[in-house]
């Protein structure tokens, strides 16, 4: 009986974990089972870069990088996050939740275009994309980064995004569930940029 009592309580814990990371944005664009691999995503990030801290209050502890990461780079960031257990958590999710965040592209170090290299890129289409675009309904700088990766099919506003968190705390508030998931997406992708020295491989 008492081991019903606990799985039932992790049950409504964690039932009420999810209701509360599930907006209606995300849930106009994406299943529950890919809000869920969502939420591991963001998790793995937030617990990374608050690690150091007793309590995990993701804004303190990511606005107390920004300033570092829009003057110097993603040093202290690179540190917090284990880049193998970055890879890791990708295999967490479902296959399905993954390519409608990203994809893999070739990237070169230098212009002879030798040796290619495999990128990890958010795509510039699905839900992930349309899941920017309903958010950026409310809010326009997001409305901005979503059309801007519709049109050009990257994430080189990464000075842009940070600046706009320092100066629009209001307006991009990292408790928002859907600002704090946008910011994670971006940030495991520009760290999967920064670290993987992966070859492409053709099929």
């Amino acid at each position: 009986m008492r081991k019903r009592i606990i799985l039932l309580s992790l049950f409504l814990f964690n039932f009420s974990c999810f209701s509360q990371f599930a907006t209606d944005e995300m849930k106009a664009v994406f299943t529950q089972q890919e809000i869920a691999d969502l939420k591991i995503l963001n998790d793995f990030f937030v617990e990374s870069v608050c690690q150091e801290n007793e309590i995990i209050d993701f804004k303190t502890c990511f606005e107390k990088e920004l300033p570092y990461m829009y003057e110097y780079g993603f040093d202290s960031i690179v540190k917090r996050v284990d880049f193998e257990e970055q890879k890791k958590i990708y295999e967490t999710i479902s296959a399905s939740t993954f390519n409608e965040i990203w994809g893999y592209a070739k990237k070169w170090k230098d212009v002879n275009q030798a040796p290619t290299y495999k990128w990890l890129s958010v795509k510039n289409y699905g839900n992930y994309l349309n899941f920017l675009l309903e958010v950026g309904k409310k809010n326009e700088f997001i409305f901005k980064y979503g059309d801007f990766l519709l049109s050009a099919g990257d994430l080189y506003m990464t000075s842009s995004f940070i600046l706009a968190i320092l100066e629009n705390p209001d307006e991009l508030n990292l408790n928002d569930p859907n600002i704090q998931l946008i910011t994670s997406i971006h940030m495991l992708s520009i760290l999967d940029l920064v670290q993987r020295e992966e070859l492409w491989e053709d099929e």
